[in-house]
């Protein structure tokens, strides 16, 4: 097996309780990599086509990469997969923090649970020492109180993978949550993991992950450690981490606001993440082995809080929030008060639910109240009703069992009207980029594969005219030129190799292609060339497409909200509406781009040439 990988998986099957440990193919690692590349593949050959996600033969895989766990700069990430309750797709949601290089320091790159408990349990691994027990106790606890009580019965040595109550309650955007703070978020896998009665995982070991070259890695890491001090992307990060790029999106005119009808906040100032480090900053914090420190502990003021029922008033400090919760929970839904976002970031993480998709389908809920579509008590700007909606959202209370479809669910249910307003790409609910300012952007969450999406490509750095090195670019916002879908497949395809490596995205910002290529070889002795090296991504951005073919995927999927192509974009700039046709202009170059017929289906010729003809639709 190659070096980097422990070359082991673990399989549980919770309906047996039957526990296997078996190697990883070498060949199949050097095609596929880590991460999403190989968890897509246990998907395609070992479910059924048009399985329902909460079936308990549904894989529920976590997946670390070659470089998780290894003396590689900010390589803590893993990736949780499966079938989304939420998309109907191909899900996959990283997250940093300590367990995925615990998992590795197991002996494990991954495990991959199917079936589904009799009752709620947990699952404890030290080394190779694998155990199911019981977490009837468990059930029902937040995040804190979970990883809390496992450490007590385990030891405080073990790192904890687990869900809140939403994951229970199988909202469809509930998160898995690790080191009590980080978040593998997106696309629903938290509610996989509660449909199958599993509430943790805990993870301790102190196995060694081998890389083929220690000597030339640790000197080459010495050469390129001026990319932690020197470079501006990860300098800003360090000083004002993901909430410091507020004020400049909502400078382009590109920060959504009250549910994406406009493009500008008023009070943006008092969210920016220049004014919570300078306001609310105790301390940074960093995942396992990262330079950058991007994490945030942030002070939560009482006196903004005493309109709030007295338990909330107990937290004071919390880890966070990043930009997408400031922006979601905040400015999207009208609220200016940066210790409510804390609040509610915090409520979110404790119940274990995505912030994102949280933070939008409150907006959409208050614009459908706003417009009479839907009975409830919530307005923009009302932070009581965005405390109060998350809290039945988790628990499915009341208009929360709703609101925890998602928008698209919600919206389905209600009518043609509210369809139009539900800022959402394949079921998955929209970032914080608002596709007219940001044009390119528009065009990464239409194809993105797992629904609306700017961390698969990063394309809102790009797009937003900032720099990152992995692939030179730095567009004009607005521009619908063709040059921008040829941009958007190298970023697409650069940065599913650095999610497939364990390597994190926001330090790989700042490194070149050269660089990753380096790094990935020393650690795996792979020979990959720098082509080679992307045509893995490409190999596996055409993999999970083909899975979502099998799951039913059109192009018909591959469409922004009627509002984005309907509406002007009101706020402090003059900013029409994107034209279809631009759109559509773009989507067919994309197609071109990547050997796609004009459906968006790969063609026999791509599909051979990446050597994975025999997956065809």
């Amino acid at each position: 097996m190659s070096k980097g990988y422990q070359g082991k998986i673990l399989r549980v099957d919770l309906s047996t309780e039957d526990v296997k440990i078996e190697k990883i193919d070498s060949n199949l690692a050097k095609r596929l990599l880590g991460g999403p590349g190989l968890a897509v593949y246990y998907l395609l050959t070992e479910t059924e086509r048009s399985i329902d996600p909460f079936d308990s033969r549904n894989l529920l895989i976590f997946m670390t990469g070659p470089l998780t766990g290894t003396r590689v700069p900010s390589s803590s990430r893993y990736v949780v997969c499966t079938k989304s309750p939420l998309t109907g797709l191909f899900a996959w949601s990283s997250s940093g923090g300590h367990f995925g290089p615990e998992l590795k320091q197991c002996g494990f790159d991954a495990i991959i649970i199917r079936g589904k408990a009799e009752e709620p349990i947990y699952i404890s691994v030290e080394n190779s020492k694998v155990s199911i027990k019981p977490a009837q106790d468990l059930w029902g606890k937040t995040v804190r109180e979970t990883e809390s009580s496992i450490k007590k019965l385990e030891g405080e040595g073990k790192r904890v993978c687990t869900i809140g109550p939403a994951g229970e309650s199988k909202v469809k955007y509930a998160a898995i949550m690790n080191d009590e703070a980080r978040a593998a978020g997106r696309c629903g896998v938290g509610a996989v993991m509660g449909s199958k009665n599993l509430k943790a995982i805990a993870v301790e070991g102190d196995r060694d992950i081998k890389v083929a070259d220690i000597e030339r890695l640790e000197k080459y890491l010495k050469d390129i450690k001026y990319v932690s001090q020197y470079e501006s992307m990860a300098i800003t990060l360090r000083k004002y981490g993901t909430a410091g790029i507020l004020g400049y999106i909502n400078a382009l005119g590109g920060l959504p606001t009250k549910n994406f009808q406009y493009g500008t906040f008023a009070h943006a100032e008092k969210l920016d993440g220049e004014t919570l480090s300078r306001e609310r900053l105790l301390k940074t914090s960093a995942c396992f082995g990262c330079p950058i420190s991007c994490s945030r502990i942030t002070e939560v003021r009482q006196e903004e809080l005493k309109e709030i029922s007295s338990q909330k008033e107990s937290i004071e400090v919390i880890e966070g929030p990043e930009y997408e919760t400031v922006s979601q929970l905040g400015n999207l839904c009208g609220n200016d008060s940066i210790d409510i976002v804390c609040l509610a970031n915090e409520l979110c993480n404790e119940l274990g639910m995505d912030t994102i998709s949280t933070g939008v389908t409150i907006a959409f809920a208050m614009e459908c109240a706003e417009k009479g579509l839907l009975n409830v008590n919530a307005k923009f700007g009302d932070v009581r009703s965005i405390l109060e909606l998350i809290e039945k959202i988790a628990k499915r209370e009341e208009i929360g069992d709703l609101l925890a479809e998602g928008t698209k669910g919600v919206a389905e249910k209600i009518g043609e009207e509210a369809c139009k307003i539900a800022m959402q790409v394949k079921g998955l609910e929209m970032p914080a980029y608002e596709p007219r300012a940001m044009k390119g952007i528009g065009l990464a969450y239409a194809t993105s594969l797992r629904g609306a999406c700017h961390i698969t490509s990063v394309m809102n750095i790009s797009d937003g005219g900032l720099s990152q090195n992995l692939v030179p670019s730095m567009l004009d916002p607005q521009s619908t030129d063709i040059e921008k879908a040829t941009v958007l497949r190298k970023l697409e395809d650069s940065y599913m190799v650095v999610e497939a490596s364990g390597m994190c995205k926001l330090y790989a910002l700042s490194i070149n292609q050269e660089q990753m290529l380096n790094l990935v070889n020393l650690v795996t002795g792979f020979d990959y060339t720098s082509d080679e090296m992307i045509q893995t991504g490409e190999r596996i951005w055409n993999l999970i497409k083909l899975y979502n073919i099998r799951e039913g995927w059109t192009t018909n999927d591959d469409l922004l909200p009627s509002r984005i192509y309907e509406e002007e974009l009101k706020g402090d700039f003059q900013i029409d509406r994107y034209s279809r046709e631009e759109f559509e202009k773009l989507l067919r170059a994309y197609y071109y781009e990547r050997g796609w017929d004009e459906k968006g289906v790969p063609t026999t010729r791509k599909l051979e040439e990446l050597g994975i003809s025999e997956f065809k639709p």
